[in-house]
């Protein structure tokens, strides 16, 4: 672990060529996180994955941290697969978040076991399945068959976070 320094000097004839280099060896010991994929945003219900959450866990060099034990947790009753894992030999971990049943803010805290206790906080929303009632003409508001290429709008609830409500 650490960093190591010097020079090869290659001879050839009268010439030489000093070459210098400097090698880092991982410490193993995470000295810091970070997030790589998260902040997810999906509908509730269904009780499946919804995407992925990652951590890259590195050494005081930049290093991969590999073999370092982690800890997901969720809150608001969402839930996390792959709860404790090990960082692989890129210092990554992964876990697949679950949302609750209900609509709202999900958090879900990644740890790195060991020295400095690291941590990060993964937030999403969870939105209530869209209802389509009707599909109607854009113009005429009708329901019916349409032309290919025509306008038409979607009639329904939880269509969108925002409302034009005043």
């Amino acid at each position: 672990a650490g960093a190591y320094s010097g020079a090869i000097t290659v001879q050839g004839g009268p010439n030489s060529l000093r070459i210098p280099y400097l090698f880092f060896g991982p410490s193993g010991a995470a000295a810091n996180l970070i997030p790589l994929v998260g902040d997810f945003d999906g509908v509730v219900g269904g009780g499946s994955p919804n995407g992925i959450i990652a951590i890259k866990l590195v050494d005081a060099f930049g290093l991969p941290a590999s073999g370092v034990r982690v800890a997901w947790t969720a809150s608001s009753g969402g839930s996390v697969t792959n709860a404790d894992s090990v960082t692989d030999s890129f210092g990554i971990a992964v876990a697949q978040p679950i949302l609750g049943s209900s609509p709202g803010s999900y958090s879900y805290t990644v740890t790195a076991r060991g020295p400095g206790g690291l941590s990060f906080t993964f937030t999403g929303t969870a939105r209530a399945q869209p209802i389509i009632s009707s599909v109607v003409d854009g113009a005429s508001l009708m329901t019916g068959t349409f032309a290919p290429g025509s306008y038409i709008s979607l009639v329904g609830s939880g269509l969108s976070d925002f409302t034009d409500a005043h």
